[in-house]
């Protein structure tokens, strides 16, 4: 393990740092992307990357849609991890007017796997590869169980472009680049694995949170609506997963033997199920009696459930463990948000 060099990309990220977190522990030497000055001095401040002096560099890659943006970073590394790509937030639409779907995802998620490939062909020393897709990949959300090899097709970019909606606009991503990495090595030669890992919901505690509204940016915020009363009973969302499965999946898979080529990992917790969210709030409600009663979480009922079971049969036999369920995901969460709330 000494030998290995792991290139972690998205490191700012909620699942990224984790990822980050997780990889350090496990022993290993870390050479984290990023694209300012600024995240670097946020990084390095955390407590979890100051526990382990020496083990972790950075290196800047302001852009990276352009070809070979990692050819630099990815020097003496042996192992990746890309967790960098776009995600629905405010900012996507902030405009009020639809936004280019490629300019804020398409262009981001495919041209950055496909530099993160190109460069990693280039790179004698890189033997592997592990790229973050999602179970959105992987079917319509009709209530039928999924396989984590069924991989939908992503539609002409033309019509891509005229989506409306955010969610399905980012759904379209994911799919451009699994399907993306997928045809570049099959087409290529390459020396290294690639490997993905298809997370759900992910939720659970974020270091890098200052504040509330930290900590409900992103997949978090969708459980905190409803622990909080401030749900939107117009959305449908997927199936949950804990934060820390989807990071530990990620390192596990730095293991030929745990994760073969062309792998895919579905990680989604309660068997592949997820949670109903009614559910998650009678958790709540029974974990923190005393926070309910003093008004400080507000439970509430009626966020729509969006079916869609995935097989994790497979992933949790290799990975070894089981996937949490509600609980662990309340815990988690509702434990950060107390300690900011009481600031």
């Amino acid at each position: 393990m000494p030998s290995q060099l792991v290139l972690i990309t998205g490191a700012t990220g909620h699942i990224g740092f984790r990822v980050l977190v997780l990889a350090l522990k496990a022993g290993y030497q870390v050479r984290a992307s990023v694209r300012t000055e600024a995240q670097i001095k946020k990084l390095s401040n955390t407590p979890s990357v100051k526990a382990y002096p020496g083990k972790v560099e950075f290196v800047l890659v302001k852009d990276i849609t352009i070809p070979n943006a990692y050819r630099e970073a990815l020097e003496g590394v042996t192992d990746v991890i890309h967790v960098a790509s776009p995600i629905p937030s405010a900012e996507s639409v902030a405009s009020g007017e639809k936004p280019s779907w490629t300019k804020v995802f398409y262009d981001p998620a495919l041209k950055g796997t496909l530099s993160l490939l190109e460069s990693a062909k280039q790179t004698s020393s890189v033997r592997r590869v592990i790229i973050t897709s999602s179970v959105i990949v992987t079917g319509k959300g009709d209530g039928k169980q999924v396989d984590p090899y069924s991989v939908s097709e992503a539609p002409p970019l033309e019509a891509a472009e005229q989506i409306e909606d955010v969610f399905q606009a980012y759904a379209v991503s994911k799919i451009m680049s699994h399907q993306a990495a997928t045809d570049f090595v099959k087409q290529n030669k390459v020396a290294f694995d690639l490997v993905r890992v298809l997370p759900g919901y992910t939720q659970g505690e974020n270091e890098l949170a200052e504040n509330l509204k930290d900590l409900a940016a992103g997949s978090n915020g969708a459980l905190l609506a409803t622990l909080t009363g401030e749900l939107d009973p117009n959305k449908k969302l997927m199936g949950q997963v804990l934060l820390e499965d989807v990071a530990k999946a990620h390192v596990l898979a730095l293991d030929p033997k745990i994760a073969p080529h062309l792998t895919n990992f579905a990680i989604v917790g309660n068997n592949g199920a997820g949670i109903p969210w009614d559910e998650l709030a009678e958790t709540a409600e029974r974990l923190y009696p005393d926070e309910v009663k003093s008004g400080v979480l507000k439970p509430v009922k009626g966020q729509q459930d969006l079916s869609w079971p995935v097989d994790v049969s497979s992933s949790e036999k290799a990975l070894g463990f089981k996937f949490a369920g509600g609980e662990e995901m309340v815990k988690s969460l509702v434990g950060q948000y107390l300690a900011l709330a009481a600031k």
